[in-house]
């Protein structure tokens, strides 16, 4: 069976599984495949009526139970990346199509000698050299097994738009190693690591090398190249507000700067905290002067159950109203001050800025607002502290309706 994803993208459900965000791609016109990494995503997917040839099960080390999982739905199209792994699949599902999934030695750095690279570095975990490849292709080729092309992952939110243009290269090299030992490969999975604001850099990187190693290939149709972008499908989708729920001056501590508390932070939403550059920075709007608790017990997290609601804009000084929310709200600007800004639980590892200049005069009440924080955010939130797991969301699209859960 032919797969129905002729854009050749899969998007990386452990980005954000958000079962809305999910709907809205499973009813994309450019149908969008799924790269899954376990046997519920898989099982999510499935529910949603993704047909098995659009999923790539692309996690090189399964637990023998999910691969008997994916034999029972016919999801075919698996990564392996040792030889542990060929011997679990010839034993429950020797009729899947592998996918080898390998990584570089030395990565190239970027055109500006920036020593930047990926936030998450995944050659750390997965994937094998070029050396071992004919190695472990020929154990495949021992077992019988069918592999029909290649995966790599230049690192989650990939800096260096060079790492492409390297594994590439690396690919079309382990390419014609894999015909000497007997395989024909059909298949080249380039993997994720795209963000927004190096996409059109990234891309024609992509394309140049793609013409220059696989062109000949890619014209007679002998190859089929996919991609499992996940941050960048899923972070522009989903925006943050979180109140301010404490504070300290600075004659209240050692040094000077304003202490801020968000009811959210790097346990909940805010995870991003964890990778230089990748937290946008926040705009602060105000919050009605509520001091006073609400008079019913906490329903939620303290994200979305703060007891503090928007001001309606109005006409102060050294303000501005905020027009990209569904509502008027003041945007704070003015003078800046010096803030550290902390999420609510008692770990001091759980900071959200450790410096920052924003409006002066920031209070309790007050909302901070973070765009595209889509991407392993709701999927790595926790409950420590107590704090519990459920928020509101907002769901605001053309194609759905709108919904609060």
């Amino acid at each position: 069976m032919e797969a129905t994803n002729p854009a050749g993208l899969f998007s990386a459900v452990k980005t954000n599984p958000d079962p809305h965000l999910l709907k809205h791609l499973v009813n994309h016109p450019m149908k969008i495949g799924f790269d899954c990494a376990s046997h519920s995503e898989v099982a999510e997917i499935l529910s949603l009526s993704v047909p098995p040839e659009d999923i790539i099960y692309a996690n090189p080390c399964k637990a023998p139970s999910h691969i008997c999982y994916a034999a029972a739905k016919n999801v075919r199209k698996m990564t392996f990346d040792n030889v542990a792994e060929l011997y679990k699949i010839k034993a429950h599902f020797p009729e899947a199509e592998c996918i080898l999934r390998f990584k570089v030695s030395e990565q190239t750095p970027d055109d500006e000698g920036s020593s930047e690279g990926a936030m998450y570095e995944l050659s750390k975990k997965y994937g094998v050299t070029i050396d071992y490849s004919r190695e472990i292709l020929l154990k495949a080729k021992e077992l019988g097994l069918n592999v029909i092309g290649l995966a790599f992952h230049v690192g989650s939110g990939q800096w260096n738009v060079n790492a492409y243009r390297d594994y590439i290269k690396e690919a079309r090299r382990i390419w014609e190693i894999a015909s000497e030992v007997g395989y024909t490969f059909t298949m080249l999975d380039i993997g994720g690591g795209f963000m927004y604001r190096n996409f059109e850099k990234a891309a024609g990187v992509v394309n140049t090398t793609l013409d220059n190693e696989f062109g000949d290939l890619i014209e007679r149709g002998e190859v089929e190249v996919v991609a499992e972008p996940g941050r960048y499908v899923s972070a522009p989708a989903f925006t943050l507000l979180t109140s301010v729920i404490a504070v300290r001056e600075g004659k209240e501590q050692a040094n000077e700067n304003r202490m801020l508390y968000l009811a959210d932070g790097m346990y909940s939403n805010i995870s991003a905290t964890l990778w230089p550059g990748e937290l946008t920075f926040p705009t602060v709007l105000k919050g009605k002067r509520v001091y006073d608790q609400k008079p019913t017990l906490p329903k939620s997290s303290a994200s979305s159950d703060s007891g503090i609601e928007m001001d309606e804009a109005d006409e102060a000084d050294n303000v501005n109203v905020y027009q990209e929310t569904s509502g008027a709200a003041t945007l704070l600007g003015g003078e800046l001050q010096e803030y550290s800004v902390w999420g609510p639980t008692c770990d001091c590892l759980d900071v959200v800025i450790k410096s920052a200049l924003l409006p002066k005069g920031i209070e309790l009440g007050d909302w901070f607002v973070f765009k595209d924080l889509g991407a392993y955010s709701t999927t790595l939130r926790t409950s420590f502290n107590g704090f519990r797991m459920n928020h509101k969301v907002y769901y605001l699209n053309e194609t759905m309706n709108t919904g609060l859960t």
